[in-house]
């Protein structure tokens, strides 16, 4: 079992999916977790799962955009306010779009990049100030689709980026930081993108089966803990046993 115990921790995208299931489960192991979200509604499920753990004064939800510099103070203020600082980040907030990035608007490319990239960037120099000596542990949520995505280019080069921010964070010397390259997972983000991507992605899964967010969330909070052996700056995968994106085709028969 994950012992987080004491731990502080900002979890971005908070509010459904891998990052619903992270707060559940680091609160569930003993952390206080800030999370944000574009709609507070969205978040009455997650809240209502930690009071059931009798953990409802463990967790503080904030409506907050991380794209936007407001959003992202407003978030460390309560970070600072609620906490006393920071332990750990997690930058799980994402957008996904479709569209090959040569044939599409290059508004798409900047608004997954805003997303994906520029606000996990910015999330994570501002953690730095509220962890103590900046000492801490920064995961970056990252995608097997970093390697290449049918018909979803600008995703695929947002997420390759989260892997070298994950880098170059290790850098710092103080900062414990990884890259989290996670398969296909039964979420509406997922479901959202085709059928055909659910299809492939299960027939090319070692387990024959998309992963539960549940199951993300508790790899997700081993990296997060203090005893995690794993060597700052890695890339971790929780994708089943695939190593890339499936290849589909969007309309097909399979």
């Amino acid at each position: 079992m994950v012992d987080l115990t004491g731990q502080r921790i900002l979890i971005t995208g908070g509010s459904r999916g891998i990052g619903g299931a992270l707060v559940v489960e680091a609160v569930r192991q003993g952390a206080r977790v800030v999370f944000c979200c574009r709609n507070l509604r969205g978040a009455d499920n997650v809240m209502m799962r930690c009071a059931e753990l009798g953990m409802a004064e463990h967790v503080w939800a904030i409506e907050a955009d991380v794209c936007l510099e407001q959003g992202r103070s407003r978030i460390l203020e309560v970070c600072q306010r609620a906490l006393g600082g920071l332990d750990v980040l997690v930058n799980n907030a994402g957008l996904v779009k479709a569209g090959v990035t040569a044939l599409s608007s290059m508004s798409v490319l900047d608004e997954v990049l805003s997303a994906n990239v520029d606000a996990a960037y910015r999330v994570a120099v501002g953690a730095l100030r509220l962890f103590p000596d900046r000492v801490g542990t920064v995961v970056f949520v990252s995608s097997v689709a970093a390697l290449g995505m049918p018909y979803h280019t600008a995703y695929s080069f947002a997420k390759g980026c989260e892997l070298g921010l994950a880098s170059a964070f290790a850098e710092l010397g103080t900062v414990r930081s990884y890259g989290a390259v996670v398969g296909f997972v039964d979420t509406a983000m997922t479901a959202g993108v085709s059928p055909e991507l659910g299809i492939a992605a299960r027939e090319q899964s070692a387990v024959g089966r998309l992963a539960d967010p549940e199951e993300v969330a508790k790899v997700l909070a081993f990296l997060s803990s203090r005893e995690c052996p794993v060597r700052s700056g890695e890339n971790v995968y929780v994708s089943g046993g695939s190593r890339e994106a499936p290849y589909y085709q969007v309309g097909s028969s399979r």
